[in-house]
């Protein structure tokens, strides 16, 4: 089977250790992080950018991630 890209813009509440468990759902899903940008977006919330690819439906991946209690939102747009 053939990796897509895709590009994933995530919106979290910023706390400990969210990064991580996000990019720990990535891991564990079989995503592969090409580019990755991170800001605040404000006080208490935070942006992610990536680039991954992954041999599954993107939808999998974002449904795990919409799963963890500090993601806000997921949006996917294919690279």
């Amino acid at each position: 089977m053939k990796t897509k890209q895709y590009n994933f813009m995530i919106k979290a509440y910023y706390r400990l250790g969210v990064l991580e468990r996000m990019l720990r759902v990535i891991r564990h899903r079989g995503g592969y992080i090409h580019q990755m940008q991170m800001a605040e977006s404000g006080a208490e919330t935070l942006e992610l950018s990536l680039t991954l690819s992954t041999e599954r439906p993107p939808e999998l991946l974002q449904a795990q991630l919409n799963k963890l209690v500090d993601v806000i939102t997921t949006e996917i747009a294919p690279k």
